[in-house]
């Protein structure tokens, strides 16, 4: 239980700084892109870090708007995403 208080303080403290303005922000999004979607995938970044020999370190960063106004569509989102039940 603590770990999801967590979690979502962390998406409130995103949500707060990036909401008014940014380089994420929604306003930030063309109309074109937003019409009919769910949501927008703002960034997909890979990097591969070869540690050693027998050592590959691969870190994957997402920005993600969700655009979604139900609780239910969210959730079919993320089970559909994730493969388990939110």
């Amino acid at each position: 239980m603590r770990k999801l208080g967590i979690t979502y303080c962390l998406l409130v403290a995103s949500y707060l700084s990036f909401a008014n303005g940014g380089e994420y922000a929604v306003s930030n999004i063309p109309e074109t892109l937003k019409k009919n979607a769910n949501v927008v995938v703002r960034l997909d970044e890979t990097t591969a870090e070869l540690k050693g020999l027998d050592k590959l370190v691969v870190k994957n960063r997402y920005v993600i708007t969700i655009l979604m106004k139900t609780v239910t569509g969210l959730q079919k989102l993320m089970n559909s995403m994730t493969g388990f039940k939110v």
